[in-house]
């Protein structure tokens, strides 16, 4: 259980750092920081299998290389799926049992 409750820390914290780069980068409109940042954040959640939050990660990065797109739009989605997968964390490490993932 110890390189369980490591790994689902390890993956929280990496995604709330990326979540930050994310808005951030929002708030300055720089999409290739938006893509980059989305694109760790889609890289790590198929690490650990959590496929909806790659899936809405990539959607912000395809979001976020179109020039003209509204990148705040985009954000609610990522933000979900990332608060799912933390509940599912937590549980699972509350509960003692294997992470859904």
């Amino acid at each position: 259980m110890q390189a369980t409750e490591e790994t689902a820390n390890s993956f929280l914290q990496h995604g709330y750092r990326e979540l930050m780069t994310i808005v951030f980068a929002i708030q300055k409109q720089d999409g290739d920081a938006v893509a980059d940042a989305a694109q760790c954040l889609a890289s790590c959640s198929m690490t650990i299998g959590a496929e909806t939050l790659a899936s809405a990660a990539r959607e912000l990065m395809s979001t976020a290389r179109n020039p003209r797109a509204a990148l705040e739009s985009a954000l609610p989605s990522v933000a979900r799926a990332f608060a799912e997968v933390e509940s599912e964390i937590r549980g699972a490490l509350d509960r003692d049992t294997p992470l859904f993932i």
